[in-house]
């Protein structure tokens, strides 16, 4: 089956499952300093606090980012994410306040954000993997120093309070980072494969998507070994949900489709 954005298949998938209205966007950067507390306990007007750097960086030198794109249909995030989640896309849990550079790599699927070590919801401790050897050189602002790519392995996140990412949106960025990784056989994605753990590589035991799903994805990104793939993402079960799901492979194909053109497409400034 030839699939693709504008297929009869996916606007009919589309007709099945109510659209829900896109959040309000009204100043999500300011609502997501004042949730993650970016600016508290600064010294000086005009900086905010960096998890990932542990610097307090110029406010301009920020970005407000999406962790799962804003504009991926609706519908869609909630078949991905179980049924109301579409209208946390446009809420602080799928935001990240951090540096411009920091940003850039992590919207390029230079480095991925993963639980620390294993841990029990709600998942508060967080860390750095570089997934991308060819820019692990790259210079990144770290308020009166430069640090590059490379410092960052296995840095934990260091946070202003204790509001966090929804660990299910951070494990879709992890899925997506490495399966394009292996599409485009990005640097060292064949090492960062191998030393993923062993059953759980995202440390959690929770479940936030549809084991075919996760199939259908590596399919779309061009991966012939899918079902090797998933075992690597999901061997002891753990990311996947249980329960019955209510779409065909078709359908999830399509769905599959339409997500990573989105994902691919360039983000909206904040």
């Amino acid at each position: 089956m030839n699939v693709n954005r504008n297929s009869a298949l996916c606007c009919a998938l589309m007709a099945l499952y109510k659209e829900v209205p896109a959040p309000s966007r009204t100043e999500p950067r300011k609502e997501a300093i004042k949730a993650y507390a970016s600016n508290v306990g600064g010294t000086d007007k005009g900086l905010l606090w960096c998890p990932v750097l542990h610097d307090w960086i110029e406010e301009e030198q920020f970005k407000c980012t999406h962790i799962v794109p804003h504009r991926l249909n609706r519908s869609i995030v909630d078949y991905i994410f179980e049924l109301g989640s579409s209208g946390k896309i446009g809420t602080v849990s799928n935001m990240l306040m951090i540096d411009r550079d920091v940003e850039h790599h992590f919207d390029k699927g230079h480095l991925v954000i993963i639980p620390a070590r294993p841990q029990r919801p709600p998942i508060m401790d967080w860390m750095i993997r570089v997934t991308n050897d060819d820019v692990r050189k790259s210079r990144l602002s770290d308020g009166e120093t430069r640090v590059t790519l490379c410092d960052l392995y296995y840095r934990e996140l260091r946070f202003k309070n204790s509001l966090r990412s929804a660990a299910r949106f951070l494990y879709f960025h992890f899925v997506m980072t490495l399966l394009v990784n292996k599409r485009d056989k990005a640097g060292g994605w064949e090492k960062y494969l191998m030393e993923l753990p062993a059953g759980k590589p995202f440390a959690t035991p929770d479940a936030y998507l549809w084991k075919s799903l996760l199939l259908a994805l590596a399919e779309q990104t061009g991966d012939f070994n899918g079902d090797k793939t998933v075992e690597v993402l999901d061997e002891e079960g753990h990311a996947t949900f249980k329960k019955e799901k209510n779409m065909s492979r078709d359908e999830e194909r399509d769905v599959a489709s339409c997500t990573t053109d989105c994902v691919r497409q360039p983000k909206e400034e904040d």
